[in-house]
């Protein structure tokens, strides 16, 4: 009984823990609020997307999902095409397969860079037909992301047919690796390892992921630091100091009884 008991209060608390992971060991984050989504010049010869495709589903998925997280001030926004190296579509991500050591030639100078890319050269950016993407925030200087680079598997044709719903929750988890996030363990969320179920917005993890790493920003009202004595506003300033005190009510309530009914186990 007593074990029991224990693991019930262990599953309830753990469920109210974050489940959000970063994409780095520094939290690294963009340092700009407006971060632009390029594409690269290549021609997708094998998935079929074209550069305005690409360019829509980035649009599309930022508007939809990231720039709609009340906690962040973050704002991905349509780039355009821009001319790059060829080693972008022909190159693998990361110089090592453990812990990314990202390869030197596939750093853009700046924002988020989408590329196809066949792995023609090493063959480990996408040894399955079922890997559609995969994403570094590749160029960090100082603890800030200066770029990141999505590189869209055009090794195999998988892309071409796969439904357009997928291909935007596929977009905008990258996206959320781009911008420095890691994967969530709950399946509801963007940032889950596979797409599964539809995602009509971001789960409350997705939420706090991005909000941790990129906090809104306080309105500058004007005056001074203090607070006023508008009566009627009283219950926006102690709505959240209410919510501790019954939530710490609440658990102090349940630890008496847990301890009760833990006692009675004897």
């Amino acid at each position: 009984m007593k074990s029991l008991l224990i693991c019930l209060l262990f599953v309830l608390i753990s469920d109210q823990l974050p489940a959000f992971t970063l994409n780095t060991n520094i939290a690294a984050n963009f340092d700009q609020d407006d971060v632009m989504m390029n594409v690269a010049d290549h021609t997708c010869a094998n998935n079929g997307l074209t550069h305005q495709e690409i360019l829509d589903l980035a649009e599309e998925a930022a508007e939809k999902y990231w720039n709609k997280a009340p906690t962040s001030r973050l704002r991905l926004l349509r780039g355009s095409t821009l001319s790059v190296a060829g080693a972008f579509y022909t190159d693998q991500l990361c110089n090592t397969g453990t812990n990314c050591e990202p390869n030197p030639d596939l750093k853009y100078s700046h924002d988020v860079l989408i590329s196809c890319n066949d792995d023609s050269t090493h063959g480990t950016n996408f040894p399955q037909a079922n890997l559609y993407a995969l994403t570094a925030p590749n160029n960090i200087s100082g603890g800030k992301i200066v770029s990141s680079t999505i590189l869209l598997n055009d090794r195999h044709a998988t892309l071409g047919s796969v439904s357009r719903n997928d291909l935007l929750l596929m977009m905008a988890h990258e996206l959320g690796h781009a911008v420095g996030l890691g994967h969530s363990h709950q399946d509801h969320s963007i940032m889950f390892f596979q797409l599964g179920v539809d995602k009509e917005k971001l789960s409350p993890d997705d939420v706090e992921g991005i909000g941790y790493l990129y906090p809104a920003l306080q309105p500058d009202l004007g005056g001074s630091c203090g607070t006023t004595n508008h009566h009627h506003d009283h219950h926006h300033h102690n709505s959240s100091g209410l919510l501790f005190f019954v939530t710490t009510l609440m658990a102090a309530v349940g630890i008496r009884l847990l301890w009760g009914l833990l006692g009675r186990d004897k």
